[in-house]
């Protein structure tokens, strides 16, 4: 489907995104341009946005492996070219697995790139490399539409899940490119069969003002139709949909907000990269996306302490 092959494509504008903050100094990450070899400069308020989505996401898979001690699994819906098993693997803090899903040519252009990348697949151990994904120790590739919850069951077995671990998922604009129905179906999916797991969503918000439709004309114009819409319009809607799904609780914060819990020293020194000569679009970017999270704690282990407190 044409709307889907735009939908991949925004895979490489966030990986070429990524790769023009690392260059800059935004944070580290000597992965991203073994997938994305060159990348054009990005406006500063780009590069401070990708630098807070990020740095959030880290604050909360840091937390989620110390609080599990390293004895659970992350799971990566719509991972694109992300780095992260090679990032843990540098610091020597992986979980026990981490299993990535995609579209079929997402998968293929990733595990192409690890097989001809010795410093990617030196980092894997008993790998098993193809067109269709990966398979290895800890590092799982898999091709699959997460749309088709049976299929996505059925692969995430395969490569040797087990549902009864610590679980955090990470889903960065995925969801709103998915129909209502598809994006409950995933989250119902996710909050039945993993009693013990923490769901972390990246996506747009506040969609219904001038900012926001911008926003969605822009997406438009490249093929790209923001299907879960209706889910971003607000901050309540965006927690109310996972409590709906059958998870047991949930919460949302603004990237505003992100931005002024990520650790202040670290913030100081990013903001010194590039000067900004007024903060009204960084303003706008960062009022228009927020994290939202869904809880499962059957275990008791403290899930709500890895996310953050709005």
């Amino acid at each position: 489907m044409a709307e889907d092959e735009a939908v991949q494509d925004t895979n490489d504008d966030a990986t070429a995104c990524k790769r023009c903050a690392v260059e800059l100094g935004y944070w580290k990450d000597d992965f991203v341009p073994l997938f994305m070899r060159s990348a054009e400069r990005r406006a500063p308020e780009i590069n401070r946005g990708y630098y807070v989505r990020v740095q959030g996401c880290h604050v909360v898979i840091e937390r989620f492996l110390e609080l599990t001690e390293g004895r659970g699994q992350i799971v990566s819906l719509g991972a694109g070219f992300d780095t992260l098993y090679w990032r843990l693997h540098a610091l020597n803090n992986l979980p026990l697995h981490i299993y990535e899903v995609d579209f079929k040519q997402v998968v293929a252009r990733k595990a192409l790139s690890i097989r001809n990348k010795k410093k990617l697949n030196e980092a894997l151990t008993d790998a098993k490399i193809t067109s269709s994904g990966v398979s290895s120790a800890k590092y799982h590739l898999i091709s699959c539409d997460i749309r088709n919850t049976d299929n996505l069951h059925h692969q995430l077995v395969q490569a040797g899940i087990d549902t009864q671990l610590p679980t955090l998922f990470l889903c960065e604009c995925v969801l709103v490119y998915l129909a209502p129905e598809e994006s409950r179906g995933l989250l119902q999916y996710a909050a039945r069969s993993f009693p013990s797991a923490v769901f972390l969503n990246y996506e747009p918000v506040n969609l219904g003002d001038r900012f926001g439709q911008v926003m969605i004309e822009n997406l438009k114009s490249r093929g790209c139709t923001l299907r879960g819409g209706l889910a971003c319009k607000t901050m309540t809607e965006q927690r109310t949909r996972y409590v709906e799904a059958g998870w047991k609780s949930s919460d949302s914060l603004i990237m505003h907000d992100v931005y002024r819990i990520l650790p202040a020293e670290d913030v100081r020194r990013m903001e010194k990269l590039e000067l900004l000569d007024e903060t009204e679009l960084l303003d706008q970017l960062l009022d228009h996306y927020c994290f939202s999270w869904a809880i499962n704690d059957a275990s008791q282990l403290g899930l709500a302490n890895v996310v953050f407190s709005s």
